[in-house]
């Protein structure tokens, strides 16, 4: 990179600008005609200040701030990154200075400004062909071709809290389940499932800090407030080496910084909850934001005539808390806490209540013109209970996780390496898996306390990230992790006759391990790759590789993710998950990007997934290895997205085929599943049709309305029965060898935000505001969760097979929004 000195002679800084952009273009380091028109602010003269001030804001084709570009000054050896709202300022000597904008995924821009006085610009960036495989809320609408891996959907937070949302609550995870690849096993499910991957296959970062339990309310709402939200985005296919410890996706959010102008309001109040965000500035430094939601949707449960549902609870609250301090246009700290509470109660049979406490703290600094670090640190703790409220077994279970994590990356531009972005870091994880605990749930119980102690495990990784633009029609990245993992004590170690089949009339011996004592060791390397080649400005074709590791599992029976679910470390019977994935697809963006089109191919294929022995207890069980199976995984299918940007109708189609299955097979047929044959996992739903719209009315007003269908979750059911002492004993098929019907819903909604009351107004709003009519599930269809099947009272006949639907009926809905 050639670095020019600022002029001093007044008189001669034309004659040496010209001869400077001269050199620049012999040397092929700038394209005069597409980069380098000059910018001028003042002219020369003898009375020029001794320091001007440079300020400007840089954005998207759509004029969004773009945050986090680094913005090298070469003449004046200086260098800064943008801030929240895309801002950066520079002081130096008046003269000629050559901007250099840069940050993954976008087209690296030089401008040349001629500057003797204070002023100001604002810059344009587009995007480059180095982006991730991801779905990024932004406003960029090029990405689909552009970006260097297949699958990439784009949202926009206008977007996502106009799309129809049960009783009016605005839902980050229920928005990405209408993506292509993404789905859920039903209404009142946590959790989600990316590409054939269980819910705990999801890495969800929020500010680079785990969420074990992104769900409240069993799954109704998530639990990112979008008020505090700045931007999210799914890796669903090529995840870069800089992430790790899962093997299906990484979901990304980050929360604002606050605004640095003046303080800032924005709220709802809905029929089950409400919200509300506070921003602004502490000092020129230091912004902070603060945001809450609370519901209270008991008293909808008692209008329903259903006596157990109207004699339940289900409450939730959340908290977020951000201070942002700026040191300078290079230094930035970002403190946060987030806290989250969810209780429900089904009648007086069971209930559950979970809470997560999360601290972390970000650094971002540039250090010089071509090194840039990212330093993050964070604590979280998970605690969940399942309790029976009444009778001789009322009892609370709880478990739980906590885990601290440090995080080191250096972004790296070297200027020899023009074509290069490097990613080059390291990372530790130390969970601490609470203990299992029962206790009396009240005086009368007849449940004697017991506690199961859990294990500890931790995790280094190292890795590099190489992305390179070879052409402007061929990008290729390239990545390495290595991950380190070890399972310590204290905890006590049961061993067996046959470690491969453990079993309790095996068990010979136990060992104890003292505090720090290592257990057992895993590590292994996780390549991945990404090519991108350009067939036209409008159209490309991209292929992704990646193999990651996963040492933490969840144990659970249940097909949906659960509360309850215990979070369990590799050790000596449960070897971390493996799995390689792969893709391929072609994209087409027609109109001005107008029009999307995308067509996707994946296959993914794992080892030992974890499931559960036939009638296994694992509640409370001190040796849980002998109830659990390991297997090997495969998932595959292709994904179709039509997807229209902008205009009047807006929106997009989406169809997903995707077949995940899982092998049990051994050479003792007691550690088998369906005879050591390929069989659907609780998860698996074929076809997946998404349909969404939004009709524009008027400047901000719109009628929104969403499709889905999908098929029908595996079960089991009764084939036949045969007779024992005159009781008809059911003989039930092989595991999922038979579905439930088929899920349909169709929800609408209409914004109204163009003077919502009608009257003329003598002076403008000094807000906004506006509001947002629902109707979730509006055929009224009573989709099934699952089947079960109950022995009829008072007979010893065979057991009916009986639907459990959570919702069924149509639940409309009303939000009021206003900002100020």
């Amino acid at each position: 990179m050639l670095l020019i000195k600022p002029i001093e002679e007044k008189a001669n800084v034309r004659g040496n600008l010209k001869l400077f952009l001269l050199s620049l273009t012999i040397f092929g380091l700038l394209d005069v005609a597409a980069q380098s028109k000059l910018i001028r602010i003042g002219r020369p003269s003898p009375y020029a200040p001794e320091s001007v001030t440079l300020k400007g804001q840089i954005v998207d084709v759509s004029g969004e701030p773009l945050e986090s570009v680094v913005v090298l000054v070469n003449g004046a050896n200086k260098a800064a990154s943008t801030t929240a709202d895309g801002r950066f300022e520079f002081k130096f000597p008046p003269g000629p200075y050559t901007l250099v904008f840069h940050r993954i995924g976008l087209k690296r821009l030089i401008k040349v400004v001629e500057i003797f006085k204070d002023g100001s610009v604002v810059i344009e960036m587009q995007d480059n062909t180095i982006n991730l495989d991801e779905v990024t809320i932004s406003g960029n609408t090029d990405e689909n071709v552009t970006g260097v891996t297949a699958g990439v959907s784009r949202m926009s937070i206008e977007e996502i809290e106009r799309l129809p949302a049960f009783l009016g609550e605005v839902d980050v995870v229920k928005s990405l389940q209408l993506l292509p690849g993404v789905s859920t096993v039903g209404e009142g499910a946590g959790g989600f499932n990316v590409r054939g991957g269980k819910t705990d296959q999801n890495l969800i970062l929020l500010n680079d800090g785990m969420i074990f339990n992104a769900s409240h309310v069993l799954g109704f709402f998530s639990a990112f407030n979008p008020g505090v939200v700045e931007d999210f985005s799914l890796y669903k296919g090529f995840i870069p080496a800089q992430f790790g410890g899962r093997i299906s996706s990484v979901l990304q959010v980050n929360m604002k910084e606050g605004n640095d102008e003046k303080l800032k309001f924005d709220g709802g109040i809905g029929i089950i909850s409400s919200r509300m965000v506070i921003d602004g500035p502490i000092n020129d430094k230091t912004t902070f934001v603060l945001g809450g939601r609370a519901s209270y949707s008991d008293w909808v449960l008692r209008t329903v005539q259903n006596l157990d549902v109207k004699n339940s609870d289900a409450s939730f609250s959340d908290l977020n808390a951000i201070i942002n301090h700026k040191f300078n246009n290079e230094h930035n700290v970002q403190l946060s806490y987030y806290r989250s509470r969810d209780f429900f109660r089904f009648s007086d049979q069971f209930g559950f209540d979970w809470g997560t406490d999360l601290f972390a703290a970000k650094y971002d600094g540039v250090l010089n013109p071509s090194l840039k670090t990212e330093t993050s640190v964070s604590q979280g703790f998970y605690n969940s209970s399942r309790f029976d409220p009444e009778g001789i077994d009322a009892a609370s279970v709880k478990n739980g996780v906590e885990y601290f994590q440090a995080r080191q990356n250096f972004i790296v531009t070297p200027a020899a390496l023009d074509q290069h972005t490097f990613n080059v870091g390291a990372q530790y994880v130390q969970y601490r898996i609470k203990p299992e605990s029962s206790r009396p749930q009240t005086p009368e119980s007849g449940i004697v306390p017991e506690t199961v102690e859990k294990e500890r495990g931790r995790e280094y990784s190292l890795y590099i990230n190489d992305e390179i633009e070879f052409t402007d029609r061929i990008t290729l990245s390239l990545g390495l992790r290595y991950t380190l993992f070890q399972n310590y004590g204290p905890y006590t170690v049961f061993q067996y006759s046959d470690p491969n089949a453990p079993s309790i009339p095996t068990l010979t011996d136990t060992l104890q391990f003292s505090t720090g004592d290592l257990i057992k060791t895993y590590d292994g390397f996780e390549p991945r790759a990404a090519l991108k080649f350009q067939l036209s400005p409008q159209s490309s074709i991209k292929m992704s590789y990646n193999r990651m590791n996963q040492y933490i599992h969840t144990v659970s029976n249940t097909t949906a993710q659960s509360p309850v679910d215990l979070w369990q470390p590799s050790n000596r019977y449960i070897p971390p998950q493996i799995s390689d994935n792969f893709s391929i697809g072609y994209f087409q963006n027609l109109n001005d990007n107008q029009w999307e089109f995308s067509f996707d191919l994946f296959y993914k294929d794992s080892e030992n997934l974890l499931e559960y022995k036939d009638f296994a207890n694992l509640i409370l069980n001190n040796h849980l290895e002998t109830d659990l199976l390991s297997g090997q995984g495969r998932a595959y299918g292709s994904e179709v997205q039509i997807k229209r940007n902008y205009g009047k109708w807006s929106g997009w189609v989406s169809y997903t085929y995707s077949r995940t299955m899982v092998k049990i097979d051994n050479a003792n047929p007691e550690l088998t599943i369906n005879r050591g044959e390929w069989y659907p996992t609780n998860f698996d739903r074929p076809h997946n049709l998404a349909v969404v719209s939004k009709l524009k009315m008027g400047q901000k007003s719109s009628f929104d309305a969403n499709f889905n269908f999908t098929s029908g979750i595996p079960t089991n059911a009764i084939i036949t029965a045969y007779q024992v002492d005159q009781q008809a004993v059911p003989h039930f098929s092989d595991r999922n060898e038979f579905r439930i019907p088929d899920y349909v819903r169709l929800d609408l909604a209409i914004t109204v935000a163009d003077n919502i009351w009608k009257f003329e107004r003598k002076k403008p709003k000094r807000y906004e505001e506006s509001m947002t009519f629902s109707i979730y599930n509006v055929l009224g269809r009573n989709n099934a969760y699952s089947v079960f099947f109950v022995r009829p009272e008072g007979t010893n006949g065979l057991p009916k097979a009986h639907k459990f639907a959570v919702l069924g009926n149509a639940l409309p809905a009303v939000t009021y929004n206003i900002k100020f």
